[in-house]
């Protein structure tokens, strides 16, 4: 898988774990990764996580990325706004 490649190369965590062999297996490294970081605190743009989302949407645990904070606020305009 070259996402696993990828995440090995640049999480440090990700060297101790099994290359996962379908999608819900990388979902759930993925996720225990992301739980991690933010279990020692790692909520950061260097590298860390983020959670994005409300109490009325839910919640999401993902790598701290500002593209993604703003797409977030889009999508929310817009589904206030009605247009979704």
């Amino acid at each position: 898988m070259e996402m696993w490649e990828i995440i090995r190369e640049r999480v440090e965590l990700a060297e101790d774990l099994p290359c996962p062999h379908s999608d819900d297996q990388f979902d759930a490294v993925v996720g225990y990764i992301l739980g991690v970081m933010l279990m020692r605190g790692k909520v950061d743009a260097n590298g860390g996580c983020m959670i994005l989302g409300n109490a009325r949407d839910g919640a999401f645990l993902l790598p701290y990325e500002m593209a993604l904070a703003n797409s977030w606020i889009c999508w929310r305009a817009d589904t206030e706004a009605g247009c979704i």
